[in-house]
């Protein structure tokens, strides 16, 4: 895709791990991506040389102070950038160039679009085993017209929308609303409804990007609504007012006009309500609850567990032996809801061979 060159720009998030870029580089150069890349790096001596001699186009590194928060970092960076899309990609997971090129081709064919993205899938590895475990990110392309029907339909089941291709100047606006909140969860929650309200999401049938099992650097208090309340209620709600209220400026900023007779921040905020209805679990505000009345109990948990080890199962699909082996779980050819996962066996292979050439170069 020659176009894509001249079309998209790569954002790498990344924080003291340039070595994790190195595979992921290996691919696009596989591929022969020859579009300009930045690397945007948080961490405290960043070292850009053995990562510029990998890529085919021309790169850019820029450092960071650590403490600036994602969203005004990509900010700083996407307003630098001449093409018309954006890639945005962190050092922790694996972009797979196929689905980019068909994320690009689905832009270029759609200019009502601001977002396109595929399926995000976990994987686990054991030795020279991927266990390929789970499917992480999945809801369905959002298409209505009406900017406020988009924004209930990603609300209502809310999955991340960050790590995906973006069209430059949706993008732009949105990490600047973005960047004016406070909290990561509402942040990355505000990023996603800033981009939707000004333009329709696309989930193609591909696999976009695989996470390995890495601890995240942000902790299940500052990215899950549940974990946040649970540990501290006031500052959950007194985040939200602010966010809320942002949200509400954004769309008033966008001359989205709202149904007669409706308050923009009712709206919202009902709006909002079937997004933590989701969200919350009883177990878990139990057992805070139990903690604040002086059980001696556990605390609740700051990061996710890892997925335990399983044997192959039946409906499960194990490459033959090589290495590395692929091993395919029942759970993530099968599922649920049917009607919006599938994964193909040639997406499968596809994910192999990317997989074969990332996991060549890894380096821990």
């Amino acid at each position: 895709m020659p176009e894509r060159d001249n079309c998209l720009t790569i954002v790498i998030a990344t924080r003291d791990h340039p070595l994790r870029i190195r595979p992921q580089l290996q691919l696009y150069k596989q591929a022969n991506f020859a579009c300009p890349l930045i690397i945007a790096d948080s961490g405290e001596a960043p070292e850009a040389a053995h990562v510029r001699d990998l890529a085919q186009g021309p790169v850019t590194y820029r450092s960071f102070e650590p403490r600036l928060s994602l969203c005004a970092k990509l900010a700083s960076v996407v307003a630098t950038v001449d093409t018309p899309l954006v890639l945005l990609s962190p050092d922790r997971k694996i972009m797979f160039p196929h689905a980019i090129d068909a994320a690009v081709a689905h832009l270029m064919r759609h200019q009502d679009y601001v977002a396109a993205m595929g399926y995000g899938i976990g994987f686990t590895l054991r030795d020279q085993t991927v266990d390929i475990d789970r499917v992480v990110v999945f809801t369905p392309t959002i298409a209505d017209d009406d900017p406020l029907q988009r924004h209930y339909h990603l609300m209502q089941r809310y999955q991340p929308w960050l790590w995906g291709l973006f069209r430059r100047d949706a993008l732009a606006n949105a990490l600047a609303a973005a960047s004016a909140v406070r909290g990561y969860l509402f942040q990355e929650i505000m990023l996603g409804n800033a981009m939707v309200l000004q333009g329709k999401f696309a989930r193609l049938p591909l696999i976009f990007r695989m996470e390995g099992a890495e601890q995240s650097l942000t902790t299940l208090k500052e990215s899950d609504p549940l974990f946040w309340f649970a540990d501290d209620p006031r500052s959950f709600f007194r985040h939200y007012i602010h966010y809320r209220n942002h949200l509400a400026r954004f769309i008033a900023a966008q001359a989205i006009a709202v149904p007669a007779g409706t308050d923009a921040r009712q709206l919202i905020d009902t709006l909002h309500a079937v997004w933590l209805n989701r969200n919350f679990d009883d177990g878990v505000l139990n057992h805070a609850t139990r903690r604040l009345l002086g059980d001696a109990i556990a605390p609740l948990p700051t990061v996710r567990a890892r997925p335990a080890w399983q044997p192959v199962g039946k409906g499960d699909v194990a490459s033959p032996p090589k290495s590395p082996c692929y091993i395919w779980r029942h759970g993530v050819l099968n599922a649920e809801p049917r009607g919006e996962i599938n994964i193909s066996r040639d997406e499968q292979k596809q994910a192999e061979r990317q997989l074969d050439t990332y996991l060549m170069y890894q380096v821990e």
